[in-house]
């Protein structure tokens, strides 16, 4: 993972870019909070899915990505929801691909997720067809009191579940983009804006030194952060 935090301008959503030689695809992302219930900021990335515009909390713990669907949660909970309910119809190549899975968060949260394919919008480019989970189900936990939606970064553990966002652009044909690497960037503010960077990093959103940390296996890996200077 690459980390890097500093002040930009945020130009549009979903995009591919270059940085150099290097493509990226650029997510715009905020602070917000994500449970009106029990108050607490997450950073949301927003993303297009199947031509609609929706939200996800980025999480780099989990491979997962998954999103809220209706009409299995009510219009009331997707109008209210910040990550907004995904509509997904067979017509619009929107499918279920599998059996549904039941998977504990570690919030003590509880969501069955469907496997799904549908298109994963970049502008000026061919959209890739990606596996993600349907969020059909849910039971909170202690502290939880409404469904999330979620971009997972994260290595998968757990290779029966093939649906790491990442991975999955890496080894598209089309090679949208080349590097399984990430970063994050956070202006300043009470509501800080930035942006996800998915296949690596923007030389031009920051000020060095940068350091690489590199990554050698899939199991548990820990970075000890000793300083942030913004």
């Amino acid at each position: 993972m690459i980390a890097s935090m500093q002040l930009l301008w945020v130009i549009s959503s979903t995009i591919l870019l270059y940085a150099g030689a290097v493509p990226l695809i650029r997510l715009r992302m905020r602070r917000q909070i994500v449970d009106p219930v029990y108050p607490r900021y997450g950073l949301v990335a927003k993303l297009s899915v199947n031509n609609q515009s929706l939200g996800a909390s980025v999480n780099t713990e989990t491979p997962l990505m998954y999103f809220i669907v209706a009409p299995y949660f009510s219009t009331k909970v997707c109008r209210k929801s910040v990550f907004g309910c995904l509509h997904c119809h067979s017509e619009d190549d929107c499918k279920r691909s599998g059996p549904p899975t039941a998977i504990t968060l570690r919030d003590g949260s509880i969501v069955v997720l469907v496997p799904t394919e549908a298109s994963f919008d970049i502008s000026e480019q061919d959209s890739p067809m990606v596996i993600f989970g349907s969020e059909v189900a849910s039971i909170f936990g202690p502290d939880v009191a409404a469904p999330s939606s979620v971009l997972g970064l994260g290595f998968s553990q757990d290779h029966s579940l093939h649906w790491p966002l990442i991975d999955q652009l890496v080894k598209d044909p089309s090679g949208y983009i080349k590097s399984r690497s990430f970063s994050l960037y956070l202006g300043p503010g009470y509501l800080a804006r930035g942006e996800v960077l998915l296949g690596g990093v923007d030389p031009d959103k920051f000020m060095g030194p940068l350091a690489l940390m590199p990554v050698v296996g899939e199991g548990h890996w820990m970075l000890h952060l000793l300083a942030v200077y913004v």
